[in-house]
């Protein structure tokens, strides 16, 4: 078994090209099995965590996340709104929304509202790196009414759409627009 190094210089440097030397390393790293710990770390970290990331794997938690709970998160954020737009009188305005108990209550009320849909099928703006890095694992669809009260303080309903995206571990996706 041979161990032989590339040829280096005086100073240690090496006049073959950086890609050469570390194929190089990486080759003697095969021969011991540290090394071979070594490269199946790197292969690891540069192939496989990516992956399960891509795929919404949430690693603080060990485990993927299920539809309903990419739901939930979904239905939490809505419900946590205190204030929606509404189109009226040919243009957008704030209303105040009667909010929802909880998501037992939203999902008792509005059955069928909610599927799971590709990303950048509505408003948001999903790009590769936000998959990647667990910021964005599902889109959420909503389909659900509003109940608000109108500016005379009366109680008024609407139907409302809305898309929002979940991360990994259920947190909300804020594309920062």
């Amino acid at each position: 078994m041979s161990s032989a190094k590339p040829p280096l210089k005086e100073n240690g440097s090496s006049d073959l090209p950086a890609l050469i030397v570390g194929l190089h390393t990486l080759g003697q790293w095969t021969l011991t099995w540290t090394g071979r710990m070594k490269l199946l770390a790197i292969i690891l970290v540069l192939g496989v965590a990516p992956a399960l990331s891509y795929n919404g794997f949430c690693f603080s938690q060990k485990r993927f996340l299920s539809d309903t709970e990419f739901i939930d998160a979904a239905i939490a954020e809505i419900i946590r709104l205190r204030t929606h737009n509404v189109i009226a009188g040919g243009g957008l305005k704030s209303v105040n929304v009667i909010r929802y108990e909880n998501i037992a209550e939203f999902r008792r009320l509005n059955p069928d509202c909610c599927t799971i849909v590709r990303h950048n099928s509505e408003v948001k703006y999903v790009e590769f790196d936000d998959q990647v890095f667990g910021r964005a694992a599902k889109s959420v669809s909503l389909t659900y009414a509003l109940n608000h009260l109108d500016e005379y303080e009366h109680r008024k309903s609407a139907r409302s759409t809305a898309e929002v995206v979940i991360g990994n571990c259920g947190g909300v996706f804020n594309a920062g627009y």
